[in-house]
């Protein structure tokens, strides 16, 4: 992400920084994070602000499905209330 669009990467990690120092959960972060990505690539792309690349945003929504669903057991327990917050003692 970095490479190919320095503005996306930095929003989604600012995003994620911004998520687990106000949450904690360094899971909601992160998945977050993942999830804005190719929606922050449409807007801008429909903005003009980056060029339009479909293969990149198709890209992107793929690994945005693949984190979630490798994230479930994460966001079940979040849903819970039962995921484990960052400096907290396991």
């Amino acid at each position: 992400g970095l490479t190919i669009s320095p503005l996306i990467a930095v929003v989604c990690i600012i995003i994620a920084l911004l998520i687990i120092a106000l949450t904690k959960y360094v899971s909601l972060g992160t998945t977050s994070a993942i999830v804005v990505w190719p929606i922050l690539s449409y807007i801008l792309m429909i903005l003009g602000k980056e060029p339009v690349n479909y293969r990149f945003l198709i890209f992107s929504s793929i690994l945005a499905l693949i984190a979630i669903y490798k994230h479930k057991a994460n966001i079940s327990r979040l849903l819970k209330g039962e995921e484990s917050k960052f400096g907290s003692k396991a």
